[in-house]
């Protein structure tokens, strides 16, 4: 650097409409930037052809080129870090998140409740008690060996592709969607009451319902949904909604059920699953 002075971080910007139009023109990097009165220089951080942030620096003196290709390598090598955390969590086939990020999902969507969990244990606080604003629900693809033996494995694939894609589309971006293996998916629904949860899920059951799949008249599928409680772990929710899937796979598929409303013994279920898996599943 010969000793020229390095210019200062001056801020992770939030993105302006004026600036990333900038950037979408084809601009890598946009020079003279009045902020405050001073002039800064401002790079994108560009994540799968998609801007999400702006690294505005304000330099002590006028950068030169050699400080710009420095700067642009760094944010180059977070790109690369970034683009591998996103490929680790993601389901290669669908392009929903897989299983490795759900527990840290679970966590933070819990957190709120740890204050209620302790209420619960503390007489003077009863008033605070309440439980998560949030369902789990798991989502099953009925008959989906026999979808595999009949018409091969890649279509099996496409047909969980498929899937993903009607998911998408029949929940909110702040909904999170998991596939957890082989036909199986868990959502995470957050703020959301079980009237709202139900609804919702019952309309994406229709959706796939009515969906023109290659080949096959149609496909269904089965879901178990319960109410996320102050305390649960992953595996506590997880294991919940899986009771009430089996439930509706038992009661002949492509319907939902929540365990809320479950009105069987828990304890038999484990032993009833296994001696009826393969013909439910």
């Amino acid at each position: 650097m010969g000793g020229t002075a390095l210019p200062t971080l001056a801020a992770l910007r939030t993105i302006r409409v004026d600036r990333k139009a900038a950037f979408a023109a084809g601009s890598d990097v946009l020079r003279r930037i009045v902020v405050g009165g001073a002039n800064h220089t401002v790079f994108p951080v560009v994540s799968k052809s998609e801007i999400i942030g702006l690294v505005e620096i304000e330099p002590l003196s006028p950068m030169t080129a050699e400080q710009e290709r420095l700067i642009r390598g760094i944010i180059k090598i977070y790109r690369i870090h970034l683009g591998i955390l996103e490929e680790t969590d993601t389901d290669e086939l669908t392009g929903v998140s897989n299983r490795k990020p759900f527990d840290e999902a679970f966590r933070r969507l819990t957190g709120l409740s740890v204050a209620t969990s302790l209420a619960q244990h503390n007489p003077e606080r009863r008033s605070l008690r309440s439980c998560v604003e949030a369902e789990l629900a798991i989502v099953d693809i009925d008959f989906f060996k026999s979808i595999n033996d009949r018409f091969g494995h890649p279509y099996g694939d496409e047909v969980l592709v498929l899937l993903a894609g009607i998911m998408r589309k029949s929940f909110r971006e702040t909904d999170r969607i998991y596939r957890f293996g082989g036909e199986e998916f868990v959502l995470l629904l957050p703020g959301v009451g079980q009237d709202g949860a139900e609804v919702t899920l019952e309309r994406f059951r229709h959706a796939v319902e009515s969906f023109n799949f290659p080949q096959l008249a149609h496909v269904t599928v089965s879901i178990g949904v319960t109410s996320i409680r102050a305390g649960d772990t992953g595996s506590d929710a997880y294991g919940r909604a899986d009771e009430a899937l089996y439930t509706a796979k038992r009661g002949g598929r492509n319907q939902l059920c929540r365990y809320e409303a479950l009105a069987t013994d828990a304890a038999d279920v484990p032993e009833r699953r296994e001696a009826q898996e393969i013909e439910l599943f």
